[in-house]
């Protein structure tokens, strides 16, 4: 399923690249916007609970400004309802990160063409827990006791 998803979102992302005259802002087409995410998390991150983490891409002014006006815990409780009002205009990678573990992943999906990246960690500490991500094509994001610092890697 996760792989319809992505083919779909790429379809309409190549489609809208070839249909608009003005090129994705800060997209340069031999570079990906993201390809690497290394994820770690503190021992007491969280308050010792797992963190659900989302990483979003998307192409959509649209969908751009809505995100940034949510919290993490608002995107997550409309996520279904976004990507139902947005359908094939947003990547979503998750996880559910547990205190003390490291990830390495890797985006096999062509991020080129990616408007804007935007991670949200469902803390359960009060604060947005929104971030724009950084364009760059290898990232560390660590999960703190109640909030997470994102820096190149």
């Amino acid at each position: 399923m996760k792989s319809l998803k992505v083919i779909a979102f790429l379809f309409v992302s190549l489609c809208m690249g070839a249909c608009d005259p003005i090129q994705f802002m800060g997209a340069d087409a031999a570079e990906n916007y993201v390809e690497r995410f290394y994820i770690t998390a503190a021992d007491d991150a969280n308050n010792r609970s797992p963190v659900p983490l989302d990483v979003v891409l998307t192409h959509n002014p649209m969908v751009i400004e809505k995100l940034g006006q949510l919290t993490a815990g608002e995107y997550f409780r409309q996520r279904k309802q976004l990507l139902r009002d947005f359908p094939n205009q947003m990547l979503i990678a998750s996880w559910e990160i547990v205190p003390g573990q490291t990830i390495d992943e890797v985006l096999h999906e062509d991020t080129s063409k990616v408007y804007a990246a935007y991670l949200f960690a469902d803390f359960q500490s009060p604060g947005a827990h929104r971030a724009l991500l950084p364009k760059a094509q290898t990232f560390m994001v660590h999960l703190a006791r109640s909030d997470f610092v994102i820096k190149p890697a």
